[in-house]
């Protein structure tokens, strides 16, 4: 009986031990590998993180998709992160960035810098409207003149 009541403890002690440490092997499903370019994609389902993983050796090698070993590249971001943060700044303090016009578009005219558009004052409007009455009164005369002085069979047509 004794020996039946150590056999009992020990198998519990088999089944509590592991749940005890807190030592959970993952689940089965828990991730997803797809193919891809010399190796293979792998999804966290729990997390959602991707790694892309290759055969390295006798094992794996897998970096966190979109990782870049390019110092080049990180600097470059940096520095976009760091001018996009200085526009939101500025826009938060109220003062305005001009936008960068893409290629072939023409730049921006700060108001005040560039060229004005004056409009024509009252007494320029009708000076251009006695002109044109004029020119148009003339185009008439013309047409008139033309229309007397044209033979009867050219009158016709």
């Amino acid at each position: 009986m004794r020996s039946l009541a150590c056999l009992c403890a020990a198998a519990m002690f088999a089944v509590a031990a592991p749940a005890a440490s807190g030592a959970e092997s993952p689940r089965p499903d828990r991730y997803e590998l797809k193919p891809a370019d010399g190796g293979f994609l792998r999804l966290d389902r729990e997390t959602g993180a991707t790694a892309f993983c290759r055969a390295v050796g006798e094992g794996y090698d897998c970096r966190a998709a979109g990782a870049t070993d390019q110092p080049s590249e990180i600097r470059r971001l940096e520095e976009r992160v760091a001018a996009l943060e200085e526009q939101v700044r500025k826009l938060a303090a109220g003062v305005p960035t001009p936008a960068e016009p893409k290629a072939g578009e023409p730049k921006l005219v700060e108001p005040g810098s560039g060229p004005t558009l004056r409009l024509p004052t009252d007494k320029e409007i009708d000076q251009l409207a006695e002109t044109m009455g004029r020119a148009l009164r003339r185009f008439r005369e013309f047409a008139e003149t033309l229309e007397k002085n044209a033979e009867p069979d050219e009158q016709k047509l």
